[in-house]
């Protein structure tokens, strides 16, 4: 009878010790999924923020470049209408009241569905990833 429980302890020692590799293991196993979760959300992060980036410097060149287009334009159209009504400081006058009327009809019809619509761009394009 005395060697039933001896044997008892021994089989049991060889399934505590496995258990503690086991719980070990599961840890490290856990550790290193947390860690590979977070350089995912990094990467996914970081990409993301590449994308607006390219985004706004791309939206930035071509605003730039329209910007310089519609100046020399309205130049030429300026020194164009000043010479039909033979004073060039009418002729830009007359395309400064265009640019005015412009921006009023902008401000009290347009202004704030395209502020709308760039928010909703750039939140499209920093969650979802889409251009």
């Amino acid at each position: 009878m005395n060697t039933e429980p001896h044997q008892e302890e021994q089989s049991r020692m060889p399934v505590d010790a496995d258990m503690g590799d086991l719980l070990s293991s599961a840890l490290d196993d856990g550790k290193a999924y947390f860690k590979a979760q977070t350089d995912y959300y990094k990467l996914q992060t970081s990409e993301q923020l590449g994308k607006a980036a390219g985004s706004l410097a791309s939206l930035l060149i071509i605003s730039v470049l329209a910007v310089l287009i519609v100046i020399c334009s309205s130049i030429a159209f300026a020194i164009w209408l000043g010479t039909l009504v033979h004073s060039q400081a009418l002729g830009f006058l007359m395309v400064a009241g265009v640019y005015l009327l412009t921006l009023l009809l902008f401000i009290l019809a347009g202004g704030t569905s395209l502020r709308r619509s760039i928010t909703l761009k750039v939140i499209n394009s920093l969650y979802h990833g889409q251009d």
